[in-house]
């Protein structure tokens, strides 16, 4: 940590690139996860409103999120494919 006022080093700047690449690829990793748990339901699942707000939430929403939003938004992705899962029997 640096004391305040002090520029940031070269080191220091790469080490912040390498965290944030990091945190994206994780994101990404996690997101891919996701789309392919969400993906092994049937047709009849996929016409489910739940099933579409969760695509929704996986594409477009998360394209356009912040990074600090992202964490929040897979969370609720994955909230809504455990509710699916749970409705499957039933769908």
């Amino acid at each position: 940590m640096r004391p305040p006022g002090k520029p940031m080093q070269m080191a220091d700047v790469v080490k912040k690139n390498v965290n944030f690449q990091r945190r994206c690829a994780d994101l990404e990793r996690r997101r891919a996860e996701l789309l392919h748990r969400l993906n092994l339901y049937g047709a009849e699942a996929q016409a489910h409103r739940t099933y579409k707000n969760a695509q929704v939430l996986l594409n477009s929403t998360f394209r356009n999120a912040s990074i600090a939003q992202r964490a929040a938004i897979l969370s609720a992705v994955e909230w809504t494919i455990n509710l699916i899962e749970i409705d499957a029997p039933m769908i």
